[in-house]
């Protein structure tokens, strides 16, 4: 549960920028990179979907495996609410949010633990997250679906 939560968490900002490809009249490309958001909980308030772990270098192999099998989704909703649920496990998880500057934490209200992610990148579509204090993940990178 608590390997979900973390990853639910990281989940929540992770960013690559995106790039939109388009040809003009003389076939050249022209390649305009996605504006990056501002960190606030307007632009963090939506589903999120865990799309790639970087890990420490110390992590054994079956340790990552078990990471990158998991299909985590957060929501993060107005309200100062979370809910979480790895769909490969089933592992559920919920609780508040609050963010203080670039720093999410998430507080799961049946363990009382607090997870915190310094949100490296936001995007209108992913994200990038550090976990603070994780032995195993470096970062997240995460994608969103919703506008």
């Amino acid at each position: 549960m608590r390997q979900c939560a973390q990853v639910l968490v990281g989940v929540l900002v992770l960013g690559l920028s995106m790039l939109s490809v388009s040809c003009s009249a003389d076939d050249s490309l022209n390649v305009k990179e996605e504006t990056s958001l501002g960190v606030s909980g307007i632009n963090i308030e939506k589903k999120w979907i865990v799309a790639h772990y970087d890990f420490e270098a110390d992590v054994n192999r079956s340790e990552k495996e078990a990471y990158q099998k998991s299909a985590v989704e957060v929501d993060i909703m107005k309200g100062g609410v979370y809910n979480a649920v790895d769909k490969y496990s089933l592992e559920k998880s919920n609780g508040q949010w609050v963010l203080n500057g670039d720093v999410i934490s998430l507080s799961n209200t049946a363990t009382g633990e607090v997870l915190r992610y310094k949100i490296e990148e936001l995007n209108r579509a992913d994200a990038k997250v550090s976990p603070i204090n994780h032995k195993d993940i470096s970062s997240i990178e995460l994608v969103s679906f919703s506008k």
